[in-house]
């Protein structure tokens, strides 16, 4: 009678463990890629930007240009962004999905020149 109750738990158990398993096995397959251009020039530097997004739907997306020029974020799936000052910068794309995954991609504007005569 013990080996027949302990072999109920464990059937149970595991089918509940199997059970628990299945359903932590939902992954969001969402795949994002950043255009941007132009990646380089000279300052002030006007570059577009923009989200390319495949697999499950996109609930959101947050640029964050990295050069605390705009104190708030473009929140579209495409931007415009002007970079005011030389140097190189990292802009960071986040994109939320339907189910609350994150996906985050970056991308570089490089060497952003001063126009002769230009203090910044």
């Amino acid at each position: 009678m013990l080996r027949s109750r302990l072999k109920k738990v464990l059937t149970y158990g595991i089918s509940v463990l199997v059970v628990l398993f299945a359903s932590t096995e939902v992954i969001s397959a969402i795949n994002v890629e950043i255009e941007a251009g132009p990646l380089t020039g000279r300052a002030p530097l006007e570059v577009t930007f923009k989200a390319k997004v495949s697999g499950d739907k996109a609930k959101s997306f947050y640029w964050d240009f990295g050069d605390e020029i705009d104190k708030e974020p473009c929140e579209d799936e495409e931007c415009i962004h002007e970079f005011k000052k030389y140097g190189t910068y990292t802009v960071t794309l986040t994109v939320t999905d339907e189910a609350g995954n994150k996906v985050v991609k970056t991308v570089q504007i490089k060497d952003i020149q001063k126009r002769p005569g230009c203090p910044y």
